[in-house]
């Protein structure tokens, strides 16, 4: 057993303030507690700390890893389940990815406006759906 401080660097890495607030939303039970008042880990905790962080950074919410780890442990589960919701959380990333790339073609498209002498109020950039067309 360790604490998560001694967990964190490099076995879990996962940052000791996490943990609290994967607590708080019950996706990890209270740990034990060392003589001198420390949370204490095992391997399994270890583990599930490791993929709380890892989908967290694919951006799953809290609620969302939450069902994955009841899936993971609920023998009745079907791949079915596992895979909708991961497919649905890759639809929401590569909507995000085209509104980006959105975002990124109208920024493209200023900078272009901005060079030399012409002003933003001057350029094509409001008509072509950037959001500071009425610069001038």
């Amino acid at each position: 057993m360790m604490n998560i401080s001694q967990a964190a660097v490099p076995r879990a890495a996962f940052p000791p303030n996490k943990s609290a607030t994967t607590k708080k939303h019950g996706l990890i039970a209270p740990a034990a507690r060392s003589e001198a008042g420390y949370r204490r880990y095992g391997q399994a905790d270890l583990a599930r700390l490791r993929f709380i962080r890892h989908a967290r950074e694919v951006g799953f919410s809290l609620p969302q890893i939450g069902q994955l780890l009841s899936l993971q442990h609920n023998p009745q589960r079907t791949s079915r389940e596992v895979k909708t919701l991961t497919a649905r959380r890759i639809a929401e990333l590569e909507a995000k990815n085209r509104t980006l790339a959105g975002h990124g073609g109208r920024a493209a498209t200023l900078a272009r406006c901005l060079r030399g002498r012409r002003l933003p109020g001057l350029c094509d950039f409001g008509r072509a759906g950037g959001a500071l067309g009425g610069w001038s």
